[in-house]
């Protein structure tokens, strides 16, 4: 009996040790990832979070215990600091710099601040620009408030580059859709909203108690009718603005009040998958993280929306990938 408590115990302390030497190993690869001598670490088993230096790294534990990176944060250089405000033309103390390696994607750093964001591709010491949202110019904003029939309001209009392609856009004060434009030569390159989706706009604006200016549509894709060929608007709206929700539905071809307005109250805490799916989604979409609109499924598909465009993305392990998109979105 002495013999059998002295081997149970020298196991649990073989199981202690081994523990323990299993955590040096993961504090060791994640302060070398992180770049910081202090770091904490909690892990669930199969997959693990760590936080040091203000950064966050997360792996998954592979066979006979091999850590697999998922997300590793690293700190900004000032080579990419000094490149972002050149870039921006904006000062340091006025920029947001994220620099992330993820799984899939690989390296990005996503900046924003003085009015204008961009995104990087980051391929060793060399950033390359992946899209850049800048102001747009006096002359553009009064073209694009005519065509809107928006003279006098107050309207942000901006010039988006992706490679050679330079479009600008603006939501419409009218009924809060994003319209998009070229430059040269000027024209319009999203549809004109129907009477219905304008009657729409008043009419959730006034549910919300919010400006039909800061008024965000989603919808079904729309349909084509099949006798003209033409875009139809689509049955069910979801209309969101200043906090709060309504949903619509179309009935004899005008839309009425189907449930809500609720209030969506402040925004929820996101796990770290979700977090690094906004700074994936942001970098995808060339848009601020606090402008995405993110809805997941119980098939651990994720929708995003954001600064008129839309992009879907599947679970792959314990990461977020590029599914479809991104898209222009019309409504």
């Amino acid at each position: 009996m002495k013999a059998l408590c002295r081997s149970i115990t020298i196991l649990v302390l073989l199981a202690g040790h081994l523990g323990y030497a299993a955590g040096d190993v993961v504090r060791a690869r994640a302060a070398s990832d992180l770049d910081c001598k202090s770091v904490k670490v909690k892990d669930w088993g199969s997959k693990i979070e760590v936080r040091g230096c203000g950064r966050n790294a997360e792996y998954e534990r592979r066979a006979a215990g091999a850590l697999e990176p998922v997300m590793i944060e690293r700190e900004v250089t000032p080579a990419i600091r000094q490149r972002v405000m050149s870039d921006l033309q904006c000062t340091t103390n006025d920029l947001d710099i994220d620099r992330m390696w993820q799984r899939g994607p690989g390296e990005q750093v996503l900046a924003s601040g003085c009015g204008r964001e961009a995104s990087y591709d980051l391929e060793g010491d060399v950033l390359k620009v992946v899209r850049m949202t800048l102001p747009a110019s006096t002359d553009l904003v009064t073209k694009i408030s005519a065509d809107l029939d928006c003279v006098g309001a107050k309207l942000e209009v901006t010039v988006t580059r992706e490679g050679d392609l330079v479009t600008a856009g603006a939501h419409s004060c009218k009924d809060g859709r994003y319209q998009a434009y070229s430059i040269e030569p000027f024209a319009r390159l999203t549809d004109n909203a129907s009477p219905a989706m304008l009657t729409l706009a008043k009419l959730a604006a006034r549910d919300l108690a919010c400006d039909a200016n800061q008024l965000v549509m989603t919808s079904e894709a729309t349909t084509k009718d099949p006798v003209s060929g033409q875009s139809t608007d689509a049955d069910k709206v979801q209309v969101d603005g200043c906090r709060r929700r309504a949903m619509y539905q179309k009935n004899s071809g005008s839309y009425m009040l189907s449930s809500g307005p609720v209030d969506l109250g402040p925004a929820p805490q996101r796990s770290p998958e979700l977090q690094a799916l906004v700074k994936l989604a942001a970098r995808d979409l060339g848009c601020d993280e606090n402008k995405l609109a993110l809805v997941v499924d119980e098939k651990a598909k994720a929708t995003v929306d954001g600064c008129g465009r839309r992009a879907t993305y599947v679970k792959q392990g314990a990461a977020y990938e590029l599914s479809s998109g991104p898209v222009q979105t019309e409504r």
